[in-house]
């Protein structure tokens, strides 16, 4: 899902805690920017060791896409728009089913 955020603020509170939870690399694998916007695309690989709200900690290995487009005033990130992969999240976590798996 696509939102747009005022300001980045937010995002200093919520990204150490996921970081910390699921520790791995941030890797940019293209990053585009022109007017006053910036396109990035991001891999994240990690492994889920410490709780995340309402999921706790399972070991499993991750491996998540996120596209995230920035808009820029004033030299400084102003509007965020993100898209994640967060059905494959929730897969690799356990929480939720492989598509195509029946469940129990």
């Amino acid at each position: 899902m696509w939102r747009a955020r005022p300001r980045c603020g937010r995002l200093k509170q919520i990204f150490p805690g996921f970081w910390e939870a699921t520790p791995g690399t941030h890797e940019i694998q293209d990053q585009v920017a022109e007017g006053d916007k910036v396109a990035t695309r991001l891999l994240c690989r990690g492994v889920h060791e410490r709780d995340l709200p309402g999921i706790p900690a399972t070991g499993n290995h991750l491996e998540v896409t996120a596209t995230v487009v920035h808009r820029i005033e004033n030299g400084k990130p102003a509007e965020q728009w993100s898209g994640k992969d967060t059905l494959g999240f929730l897969q690799q976590l356990g929480v939720l089913p492989p598509l195509g798996e029946p469940t129990e």
